[in-house]
């Protein structure tokens, strides 16, 4: 029967339970999302970590809310006007 010996020093365990875990483990939560959803409970597993708008070391890059004259700004960029006459044949 053959030996199987772990590291135990690795960075992901010294266990064959250990470097699963850190296998399926969310990737993303170091970086310290707003919020985290999570679909399905396999190995196929999705992660999603979403970040509000801003950084969150500085605060004052925060998403705010925009004023009238960001609003009118908003609204005269998107107005679209069409002047389209069907030309006869």
């Amino acid at each position: 029967m053959v030996d199987v010996r772990y590291d135990k020093s690795h960075h992901a365990g010294g266990t064959p339970e250990a470097r699963i875990a850190n296998r399926l483990r969310n990737s993303g939560e170091d970086a310290k999302p707003n919020v985290t959803t999570k679909q399905g409970e396999s190995a196929q597993r999705v992660f999603h970590n979403i970040h509000h708008a801003g950084h969150y070391v500085d605060p004052s890059t925060a998403a705010r809310e925009s004023g009238p004259q960001e609003q009118r700004h908003h609204d005269t960029a998107t107005h679209q006007t069409t002047s389209f006459t069907p030309q006869s044949r």
